[in-house]
């Protein structure tokens, strides 16, 4: 038997509503913080959204949407945080 519930429950605190109001109107998930790592500028795509992500300089970080992760996770200048 499956004891996932537990899991959310520590994460929560206990409640389960708290993690989804945490997150903004519509989002399921928290985005995810890159750092580039590259010498020059650098401008993304996502895949899935069409967002632009524009790296300025290396060290820069931006907030990825989650449903764009997969594919920025093949780009080797960006390191996850």
């Amino acid at each position: 038997m499956c004891n996932c519930g537990s899991k959310r429950n520590v994460m929560t605190n206990g409640n389960p509503a708290a993690f989804e109001q945490a997150l903004p109107a519509g989002k399921r998930w928290a985005d995810i913080r890159f750092r580039y790592t590259g010498k020059t500028a650098l401008t993304v795509r996502g895949i899935v959204t069409g967002k632009q992500y524009r790296f300025t300089q290396t060290g820069s970080e931006l907030l990825i949407d989650f449903r764009d992760v997969p594919g920025i996770l093949k780009v080797p200048v960006l390191k996850r945080v």
